[in-house]
């Protein structure tokens, strides 16, 4: 009868130990990119400032270079889009950046694809798209924030144009409608946002959520319509991620302005964790008019609303970093090779110094070969080796 007492004793105690030492080594792995709001700052758990900067890996949004595992995709997305390797993300380490934004379409394929199927996810997708390029960022040390888009143009899903957008629209969920499987546009999209953020605050290299990329992106909103999205539609997504996890949320409001947080000193509140994402940087906003988007550009169009916004960072002691641009215009892919104009460059340069007065700033995009916004401005963007005077740029701006 000793005996067998003194086995069990040695095995709990054994136990006991590895429980201990993996609890610890858990903690060491999620606390190593654990970030938090502290006033108008951005902190890691020693109490360091931490500037996020990065990028969109839009122009691979369209699966991230995996469009063969999406059976509708049309020909020329899968001939154009450039698959994602771990090349890719350890060029962009190299850079400097730290940050890369992955973002998804809620109501497309890869999310939430039914209409008549609600709560039915695209685990398959998330598992073994999604995570992977996640795994990839933390495996070339860059911190990752996850992001949803909700279908900013219903027009698009419904010319059958652009099926990877989905279904839902933004009134849907502002306004609580009701879709085909009689369920709730807000109700269901935050009960995506729990299964989403359930999923991906797991990694530890996920520093937060964007619950909604972009809300009424390029559409006309009224005042109705800004104050539902203040009032109650954020509020229940912050509910949502939050019954989940404590990591950052990056909170958009409608189009990125950043005037429609100022009545709204709730969202202030330090223990929210909260960072507000702000636009105004992008190409549309400081495009000479009537003149070309891929060449022509008033820098002094930004001063103004970047002003704006760092009022609003002051009065309030909150962060905010910059989700949207800027970009350097690309040449379409037919073009790719023309010389890149020196203003590019000044122009890409100006921006830069602005945001980097903020808590951070998202370059779109990383690359795409068709797309017109990027940095890898050489004859050959698929090239993870090419790098040229845009990147000079960029390394000026980036982290110590």
């Amino acid at each position: 009868m000793t005996i067998r007492k003194n086995i069990w004793f040695i095995f709990s105690i054994v136990l006991l130990c590895v429980t201990i030492l993996g609890f610890a080594l858990t903690s060491l792995l999620t606390k190593a990119t654990i970030l938090h709001v502290d006033g108008s700052k951005i902190v890691d758990e020693y109490g360091n400032e931490v500037k996020l900067r990065g990028f969109a890996l839009w122009g691979n949004d369209y699966g991230y270079g995996f469009g063969d595992r999406e059976p509708y995709a049309p020909q020329w997305v899968r001939d154009k889009w450039m698959p994602l390797t771990q090349d890719h993300l350890n060029q962009i380490k190299r850079w400097g950046v730290n940050t890369v934004l992955l973002t998804h379409f809620w109501t497309s394929s890869w999310l939430e694809p039914s209409e008549d199927q609600p709560q039915v996810y695209n685990e398959e997708w998330v598992d073994t798209i999604l995570l992977q390029v996640i795994r990839m960022a933390n495996e070339a040390g860059l911190y990752v924030i996850a992001g949803v888009r909700v279908c900013y143009d219903p027009d698009y899903t419904a010319s059958g144009n652009y099926p990877f957008y989905g279904w839902a629209t933004h009134d849907y969920v502002v306004f609580n409608q009701v879709d085909s499987s009689g369920q709730r546009g807000l109700e269901r999209f935050c009960k995506f946002l729990e299964w989403f953020t359930q999923k991906v605050q797991r990694e530890p290299n996920v520093v937060g959520i964007c619950p909604w990329h972009f809300p009424y992106h390029r559409q006309s909103i009224d005042e109705e319509r800004v104050t539902r999205y203040n009032s109650i539609v954020a509020p229940a997504m912050i509910n949502a991620v939050r019954k989940h996890t404590d990591k950052i949320i990056f909170l958009s409001s409608v189009d990125l302005g950043n005037y429609d947080y100022t009545n709204h000193q709730p969202w202030n509140d330090p223990k929210q964790n909260l960072v507000y994402n702000t636009g105004g940087y992008g190409y549309h906003d400081i495009m000479v008019e009537g003149s070309s988007r891929t060449w022509d550009y008033d820098v002094s169009k930004i001063n103004q609303p970047h002003q704006s916004v760092g009022t609003f960072r002051d009065k309030c002691n909150v962060p905010i970093i910059s989700i949207e641009g800027p970009g350097i215009a690309q040449h379409p892919a037919s073009n790719f090779g023309r010389p890149l104009r020196q203003d590019r460059v000044d122009l890409f340069d100006a921006l830069l110094t602005l945001m980097d007065d903020l808590n951070g700033w998202i370059v779109w995009t990383y690359s795409g070969p068709w797309c017109n916004l990027g940095v890898l401005e050489s004859e050959n963007p698929n090239d993870p080796a090419s790098e040229g005077q845009a990147v000079e740029i960029l390394k000026k701006h980036t982290p110590p």
